[in-house]
């Protein structure tokens, strides 16, 4: 598609947007197709910035799907924050991540950005040969200082305050409630901030409850209660008592469990006799050893 079909496409969109459509239940879905439209337009910001709203409001996570594997989002593929924001939508807990909101990137200019990145410097260092500024974590993979070339340099951590609150008060959004903070408290932010359950009862819980929630979690997937008695079943936890009632195992688990008991203690009694033969072989055999040895002494 060309880039004018492009642009009309997305003012179709955002007329749609705007619109009656935009204010209900559609909402997610034509945002999801504005990001697609910006991605394949080259406006990788903008269309983050779409995907954000649209899951913000929204948007079903079968959406994921397409997501990762549609080409309208293939210039996305390489950004932290598109990777940061499918983990997070899929439930998953992802690395700590910033998405900027619109316009903070725009206001930071070259001092505030790292060389390697390009995003606003993340606990910045400078390097001592020529004071390029770098996010400490982009300086490992970098084998040389991207502007001098100078390998292997000496890094000193940046101590300018105002540079520091300049980017601590930077407007982030959290990739997992979507809520607009200060770059400053979006790391406290997350030790409350709710989680989606990744097995897919769409509950949202603390992380510190992440493993209380599974025990009970009606979309966790369980086997039937008579699984030691044979019965193959898995499924999840909501369909157990559905599932128990049609069973015939589970119908007939005390009996069976009866069962397998006897079946055991058999095997156990067997188990005694055998050794129990084994060992009376054992002295016939030392006896009529000892009894042809007594009988040739006497002949001798």
């Amino acid at each position: 598609m060309t880039e004018q079909r492009l642009e009309e496409e997305r003012s179709k969109i955002l007329l749609r947007l705007n619109g009656q459509e935009g204010q209900q239940k559609g909402r997610p879905r034509l945002l999801f197709e504005l990001a697609g439209v910006e991605a394949r337009l080259g406006r990788t910001d903008d269309a983050i910035y779409a995907l954000r709203d649209a899951i913000a409001s929204g948007l079903d996570v079968s959406y994921v799907e397409d997501l990762e594997d549609s080409p309208h989002f293939e210039s996305l593929d390489s950004l932290p924050a598109f990777r940061t924001l499918i983990s997070s939508f899929q439930g998953d807990q992802v690395p700590f991540q910033y998405i900027y909101a619109k316009g903070e990137k725009e206001r930071c200019d070259e001092t505030f950005l790292c060389s390697v990145c390009n995003d606003p410097l993340v606990d910045p260092v400078i390097h001592d040969e020529c004071g390029t500024a770098m996010c400490s974590a982009c300086v490992s993979p970098c084998a040389e200082c991207p502007h001098c070339h100078t390998p292997n340099a000496s890094m000193t951590k940046l101590m300018i305050r105002t540079i520091l609150n300049r980017l601590a008060g930077l407007k982030v959004y959290c990739y997992r409630c979507q809520k607009l903070m200060e770059r400053s408290a979006l790391s406290n932010h997350l030790t409350s901030c709710e989680i989606l359950c990744k097995h897919g009862c769409k509950t949202k819980i603390p992380p510190s409850e992440l493993e209380e929630h599974a025990r009970i979690c009606t979309a966790v997937l369980v086997h039937c209660p008579a699984r030691d008695v044979s019965c193959p079943w898995e499924g999840m936890r909501r369909g157990v008592a559905d599932h128990a009632r049609k069973c015939h195992f589970a119908r007939n688990q005390v009996l069976l469990e009866r069962v397998a008991a006897l079946e055991a203690a058999n095997r156990d009694l067997s188990a005694r006799l055998e050794a129990a033969n084994r060992d009376v072989y054992a002295r016939l055999c030392k006896l009529e050893c000892t009894g042809r040895e007594g009988v040739e002494n006497i002949v001798q």
